[in-house]
């Protein structure tokens, strides 16, 4: 389909206010990566998961929970940010054990159709370095993310030329610690996009940001096998806090409910658990900008170590 050079630039307007939109940011300022966050069991803690991450999403949450990974292990999650139209969100994730401790890689897409591509692969891992009889034990972790962002192609009407906004790509990296101490409790720290690459607006439509370097810690308990609640504290791209409280439970070890309130919105979810795989769904609501809906699959690809 050929589209005229002011038509897609306006299409492309159209993403970069639908992706301001989610993080509640004025256009054009810091509209790239604001959806970034993954996985519909997460969601479903509002997003206090820095001190709980226990599964393939940990690559984002806190790398050093891959340290935790005993199987092979997928994840799958599809989303609906704030149901904007046009927009989705694709995550998928792999964790593996290794002699070294657990190793993962994972892809997330988050697009507007036919304007603007965002794409996340992220390489990490985490290890337990330290632990003693008494329950005490620390693991670190770190992660390398190759950040792309890319525009379609189109033909100018005029001269019949391939008119290509191109792509451009950059470098970054995560790292996390988690603690366990005696008494069921957990706490761990991430922070992200270390070295803050920077973003080059598109020419006559704005969007040009930095991908700022971000902190979250958080504490979970675990006060019986079945039940966990956790609480994170989460620095925002303008550097503002974000207090986030959540918490699961689960039921004859097949069926689990979650609840989370946090000082940006609300949310919960809940799991099912097969034999062979897990579904996982999550909504968290904003108040201006309605809900957001996350889908996932867990399957596990081995047994444990």
């Amino acid at each position: 389909m050929r589209l005229s050079s002011f038509a897609l630039r306006s299409r492309i307007r159209i993403a970069v206010v639908a992706l301001a939109l989610v993080a509640l940011l004025p256009m054009p300022a810091r509209a790239w990566f604001e959806e970034s966050d993954v996985g519909a069991r997460a969601a479903g803690f509002g997003r206090a998961f820095s001190a709980v991450a226990d599964d393939p999403s940990a690559l984002y949450w806190n790398p050093a929970g891959l340290s935790r990974t005993r199987a092979r292990d997928l994840v799958l999650t599809y989303s609906r940010p704030y149901s904007i139209s046009g927009l989705t969100s694709n995550y998928a994730a792999v964790a593996i054990p290794t002699r070294f401790g657990g190793a993962g890689f994972s892809i997330h897409h988050l697009g507007v159709s036919g304007a603007v591509h965002e794409d996340m692969l992220t390489l990490g891992g985490g290890r337990e370095v330290f632990g003693s009889s008494h329950g005490y034990s620390v693991a670190v972790g770190a992660a390398v993310k190759l950040a792309r962002l890319s525009f379609p192609s189109y033909t100018d009407p005029d001269n019949g030329q391939i008119v290509d906004f191109g792509s451009t790509s950059k470098l970054t990296g995560d790292v996390g610690v988690l603690v366990n101490v005696p008494g069921n409790w957990t706490a761990g720290v991430t922070l992200r996009n270390l070295g803050a690459p920077e973003f080059q607006a598109l020419d006559g439509v704005g969007g040009g940001s930095e991908l700022p370097t971000m902190a979250q810690a958080g504490v979970a308990f675990k006060w019986n096998p079945e039940s966990t609640v956790a609480f994170d504290y989460q620095q925002n791209r303008k550097g503002k806090g974000i207090f986030n409280l959540g918490g699961e439970i689960w039921f004859y070890d097949s069926f689990a409910i979650r609840a989370a309130i946090t000082s940006a919105d609300a949310g919960g979810g809940f799991s099912i658990k097969a034999r062979h795989f897990k579904l996982e769904m999550a909504f968290l609501t904003n108040e201006p900008l309605g809900a957001s809906y996350r889908v996932g699959l867990n399957v596990p690809l081995g047994t444990s170590k």
